[in-house]
């Protein structure tokens, strides 16, 4: 880029005393020297304005690709991770406190509470999601009790269930009672979100429970089927 420079050596006021009105300070008008010099500068050399043309169009093509890359790690940070599965390199080690289900998936577990050889009641706990087998409320040694805890699906060592559903699982807590050799019928305790797994034992395997529990549970006491008289009891405590 040049620009072409006049350098003003001298520079002679023309005043017309006609236009000024005979005042000499209302007119005065720019020597030629000063026009030139201004109109030198403003005015820019040919390649000057290609340059900036090409620049513009740099500009505004590395601006597309910037909002593209970033509109696409938008979408990827939106999409669920793969699911690590154990066993695999970058999975969850198989444990011996894992059981393989019927579909090939692991669920890892933990025993709590007295040896089985000395349990009056055997108890599967559910807890909450974001929790794992290794949460459980305490144990009381004089009460007999052994407890048995996992991590839901997809959380801590346990392989994702791919449906999902609330009876997949119910059928993954029967094949743990199974597997651990527990008494044909166990309690089963579900706190908060575990709650709709415990309820789901009683409608899917009523017949392997000798009794259930929900601690704090998150259900909707609304629901339709949902017994009567507890419903009024909650309608009378929150109107």
């Amino acid at each position: 880029m040049s620009f072409s420079i006049v350098v003003v050596t001298k520079i002679i006021v023309d005043v017309d005393p006609v236009l000024a009105g005979g005042d000499c300070e209302k007119c005065i008008k720019l020597p030629r020297e000063y026009q030139l010099l201004q109109r030198s500068l403003t005015l820019q050399n040919p390649n000057q304005n290609i340059s900036f043309h090409l620049l513009g169009g740099m500009f505004k093509k590395l601006t597309q690709v910037v909002l593209i890359g970033f509109l696409a790690w938008a979408y990827q940070t939106t999409l669920p991770l793969p699911p690590k599965v154990s066993g695999s390199p970058f999975g969850p080690s198989i444990t011996p406190t894992s059981i393989k289900l019927r579909d090939g998936r692991h669920l890892a577990y933990k025993e709590h509470g007295v040896p089985k050889s000395m349990a009056k009641y055997e108890i599967v706990y559910i807890d909450d999601i974001g929790h794992s087998s290794h949460d459980l409320p305490i144990a009381i040694p004089e009460l007999a009790e052994e407890f048995v805890s996992f991590d839901r699906p997809g959380y801590g060592k346990s392989d994702p269930d791919p449906t999902g559903a609330i009876e997949s699982i119910v059928l993954d807590i029967e094949e743990l009672a199974d597997q651990l050799e527990l008494v044909p019928k166990f309690y089963v305790i579900g706190f908060s979100m575990g709650g709709n797994m415990a309820w789901g034992c009683l409608k899917y395997v009523p017949h392997r429970l000798a009794g259930a529990a929900l601690l704090a549970p998150a259900i909707n006491y609304w629901l339709p089927g949902f017994p009567a008289n507890l419903s009024a009891l909650v309608n009378r405590q929150f109107p």
